[in-house]
């Protein structure tokens, strides 16, 4: 009775568990795509956090651009999988505090939710990350989500102060400038985000073809594509 038992569990449970992604991508349909996805997130302990990271990742970037309108009939489904994401990411916070990844991937989930079915998941994503950056303060990561929920809640004073707390880390990182400008191209504040350009050039000139597209945004018709840049 043991070996058929330790086969399962040391075998079929993680074989299981690494197929769930590739599985659930190549799905016909939403019942076995819900199937995969949940022995992905759930089945074996073996890489179980990290396959839930990466595959509450790929949930949040394929409906970062969604609306209800344009999911239609595929909604409850889609609720479905950010439900199934968001518990299995709270229940991997709950076992490794300081899981960064989980906490940036949990965050970029309510903040797509609060566009879909439920306003006040924004804060939640919020509270996510302002523990993420307790837990990692001198990380720059968790500080650009905030500016991303922070400017998407419509404050920018504290958005604009927590970017530039994230520059401050670092300002030799690219990144830092490139998640500055975005700020100021949000709340279109044209002045500050030329100021920002012209000093991101001075340091760095190879800078232009990642800022041109931050220059010409239409902070109105292209806000989710700003919102994006932080995470």
């Amino acid at each position: 009775m043991a070996l058929p038992l330790a086969i399962f569990v040391f075998v079929v449970e993680p074989a299981m568990g690494f197929l769930g992604p590739s599985s659930s991508q190549k799905a016909t349909s939403m019942t076995e795509r819900s199937l995969w996805y949940d022995r992905a997130i759930n089945t074996s302990p073996a890489g179980r956090h990290y396959r839930r990271s990466y595959m509450a990742w790929e949930t949040g970037t394929a409906l970062w651009y969604a609306t209800p309108q344009t999911l239609g009939s595929s909604a409850s489904d889609a609720q479905r999988e950010i439900t199934l994401s968001q518990t299995a990411l709270l229940d991997t916070i709950a076992r490794t505090d300081n899981d960064l990844r989980a906490h940036l991937t949990l965050a970029r989930l309510y903040q797509v939710e609060s566009r879909l079915w439920r306003d006040d998941a924004l804060q939640d994503a919020r509270s996510t990350l302002e523990r993420a950056v307790e837990l990692n303060p001198r990380n720059p990561q968790p500080l650009w989500a905030l500016t991303s929920v922070m400017l998407e809640q419509g404050d920018a004073d504290a958005a604009l102060a927590i970017v530039s707390r994230a520059y401050e880390l670092n300002p030799d990182d690219r990144q830092a400038h490139i998640a500055r400008a975005a700020a100021a191209a949000y709340i279109s504040n044209r002045d500050l985000l030329q100021t920002f350009v012209d000093e991101s050039f001075t340091h760095f000139p190879d800078l232009s073809p990642m800022l041109a597209p931050v220059l010409t945004a239409d902070p109105i018709t292209q806000r989710l594509q700003l919102l994006a840049i932080f995470y």
